[in-house]
């Protein structure tokens, strides 16, 4: 008897045995997907394992394969790493490419002209054809079939669009990052490179001849990752209308079930070779690897923060890299500290590009000091944005938060109007005249009297991107204004509306938070106003100044992309003034060198590993209490490699009822603190993990 151990995607650390039955025997193998029955449910999941025999009794058979391909080994032992490095189960990590079996609607067509096929090739190439058009030109279901076995007959779910290159011309020191990583790929050798490059010198047309090289000259398939959605779709419409539309597929969490389930599929066929996406299209069941390029590499968006497993898709793209015998590309105009680090230490090759496009020269950096951002903009930067709109110019305003405002107290009590479910203050957005937890989600109709005492409601608090809207619609009534931030972009295609309206300057004045830094071409845009940036720099965090550099920049970069110099304005406060002589000069890689020197002074990242254990309860001293017993049994494990921290509330204490309790545990031996966290006992309660906490 031939047994399968399944992984499912529930939240277990095995697989569960199933018979395979005779007529399937041939047919399962490691990596076959298979639908079986769970507690009384049909349910997908993957085999991991073929074995002979099971401790289990009456084993369930398997009920049929699906799909007609498999999962490749290299992927496999990439999910296997994935479970380990992040503490995570198996099931947890399947959930991250979980598919299901859903039918979506079709377009076919035919690659081939010869014979018969001449007729099917012609009428598809004027416009995609559906099922039931092809069976009536071919009158056979069985034709079909073997055409799409073969390949002659192509389906897809987007409009066809045929393949059409661009001719670049490469500077030299582009056209030297494309050769060596080229070396890379043809001798089938991994290595991580890192090109860097200030916003505008062209590192985009580095990765985009490298595509062009595998696409033409090999087999291989290719991985690009964006940090945020609207980008991964805007360079997903970019790439298959140079690549064509038959070799291009998009990842990402905005996908209906559908389109997930389709390009799962075509990227586990091999059809697919170019895969455009977010963190999660890290799990791709891509074969046959050649490249992998990271965009922005050092975006905050690569790291999962809400739920485990609580991975990095910039470092388990770099470990996919690493099985697949595949060069890395980690792409950057303000590199993280640990890529720069590995840099430095000749883990990871460097690239630098120095001219910019077109030779436009760095924007001019105006700092104004503002003692009051959070309750006013200074008229000096009024005065930038009123010159700009007066030459036709477009303007973006930066404020790392959204909302109208974000504080607001009793007058009389002074007791300050927080959300019932989490221990931090509700935002009023005035488009929806109500109070907003930004945390939890839950709202409540806009309020003028204290629910304690019955006095006014004032506000006391910090400016968010409705008030600056509001702002700017009263002082410029003639100018057309844009938000871009989380609010704004809920309704699906709004990312991608919003960014088109601006590029074809239908839009003159664009506020957004920091989704809109993430390397967006936006060509006309000559002013860039940053509002309040202590607010990003005092956040409790060794990486505040860090962020704030790297948002500073790429924010930057969308100023005076193309034959004129533009212009950054920069509202500081007293936190940030020690930036000062960084900030003027836009010299990231000056305060990147300074960045290290304190980390490793002070025995942070990435000079020592950091890993976080995480507790919720709806009590809070239990809360506390159950966080240290974790604490008291690592401590007798500690050592010069392996340092606990004591355990202690998260900034933010309590959302949707949970008491959130935290501690942190600096190590320099993984496989050590592994041992540690498993060798934990006697615990009644649920904790998380997550290993190389940001």
């Amino acid at each position: 008897m031939k047994i399968a151990s399944v992984v499912l995607f529930y939240d277990v650390s095995k697989g569960f045995d199933y018979e395979i039955p005779d007529h399937l025997k041939d047919d399962v193998v490691i990596g076959t997907f298979v639908e079986v029955d769970f507690r009384k449910k049909k349910s997908i999941g993957f085999v991991i394992e073929i074995k002979n025999e099971s401790d289990a009794k009456n084993l369930k058979k398997v009920e049929r394969r699906i799909f007609n391909n498999n999962l490749s080994e290299e992927f496999l032992k990439f999910v296997k790493w994935a479970s380990e490095y992040y503490f995570s189960n198996m099931g947890i990590i399947y959930r991250q490419f979980s598919i299901s079996e859903i039918s979506v609607k079709r377009d076919y067509v035919c690659t081939s002209k010869e014979g018969e096929n001449l007729e099917l090739y012609v009428m598809s190439k004027e416009k995609p054809l559906l099922r039931s058009e092809i069976k009536k030109i071919l009158k056979s279901e069985e034709k079909i079939e073997e055409l799409l076995k073969t390949g002659i007959l192509k389906n897809d779910i987007v409009k066809f669009t045929p393949p059409k290159k661009r001719d670049v011309t490469l500077t030299d020191e582009q056209e030297n990052a494309f050769e060596e990583v080229k070396q890379q790929i043809e001798r089938n050798e991994h290595k991580t490179f890192l090109l860097y490059g200030k916003p505008s010198t062209g590192k985009t047309e580095v990765y985009f001849k490298l595509l062009h090289h595998i696409i033409e000259n090999t087999s291989k398939s290719v991985l690009l990752m964006f940090p945020e959605i609207g980008l991964a779709d805007i360079f997903f419409t970019r790439i298959t209308e140079e690549f064509g539309s038959l070799i291009t597929a998009k990842v990402h969490s905005e996908m209906t079930e559908g389109e997930a389930n389709f390009y799962f599929e075509k990227i586990l066929s091999k059809e697919k070779r170019i895969i455009v996406g977010t963190r999660s299209a890290v799990f791709a069941p891509v074969k046959n690897l050649g490249l992998v390029v990271i965009d922005e590499e050092q975006d905050l968006s690569y790291k999962q923060f809400d739920s485990a497993p609580f991975y990095n898709g910039r470092d388990c793209a770099v470990y996919r890299g690493f099985l697949a015998d595949a060069p890395v590309l980690l792409v950057s105009a303000t590199p993280s500290v640990e890529s720069y680090s590995n840099v430095k230490s000749g883990k990871y090759g460097y690239f630098e590009l120095k001219r910019r496009y077109m030779e436009t020269p760095q924007p001019q950096v105006k700092i104004i000091f503002n003692t009051m951002a959070h309750k006013n903009i200074a008229v000096h930067a009024m005065d930038e944005i009123a010159q700009t709109l007066k030459e036709n110019r477009q303007v973006l305003l930066f404020l790392n938060r959204r909302g109208y405002l974000n504080l607001y107290k009793c007058a009389k009590c002074g007791e300050y109007f927080k959300c019932d479910n989490c221990s931090v203050s509700y935002s009023y957005h005035k488009s929806q005249n109500g109070f907003v937890c930004h945390y939890c989600g839950s709202m409540k109709p806009a309020l003028s009297k204290c629910p304690h005492c019955g006095g006014n409601i004032v506000s006391a608090g910090v400016w968010g991107t409705e008030m600056i809207e509001s702002i700017m619609s009263k002082a410029f009534p003639q100018a057309v204004i844009e938000r871009f931030d989380t609010d704004s972009t809920q309704k699906r295609g709004e990312r991608k509306r919003i960014i088109e309206r601006v590029v074809n300057r239908e839009v003159h004045i664009l506020i957004g938070t920091q989704m809109v830094s993430k390397g967006y071409d936006i060509p006309a845009i000559n002013t860039v106003v940053v509002l309040n940036s202590d607010s990003v720099i005092n956040i409790p965090d060794i990486r505040s100044e860090e962020r704030f550099m790297q948002m500073l920049v790429q924010t930057s970069g969308r100023a005076g992309r193309r034959e004129r110099q533009g212009v950054i304005v920069v509202e500081c406060g007293p936190s940030s003034l020690h930036l000062k002589d960084f900030i003027e000069n836009l010299d990231y890689m000056r305060f990147i060198e300074e960045e290290l020197l304190r980390r490793r002074e002070h025995g942070f990242p990435p000079f020592k590993r950091m890993l976080k254990i995480m507790h919720k309860n709806r009590e809070r001293e239990r809360a506390f209490d159950n966080l240290t017993k974790i604490y008291e049994q690592l401590k007798e494990h500690e050592n010069k490699k392996f340092r606990v921290l004591p355990p202690g509330f998260n900034y933010v204490e309590k959302i949707n009822n949970l008491y959130r309790t935290e501690m942190f545990v600096i190590y320099s031996d993984l496989a050590y603190a592994k041992e540690a966290v498993k060798s934990l006992k006697n615990l009644d309660f649920e904790f998380y993990v997550d290993n190389d906490t940001l």
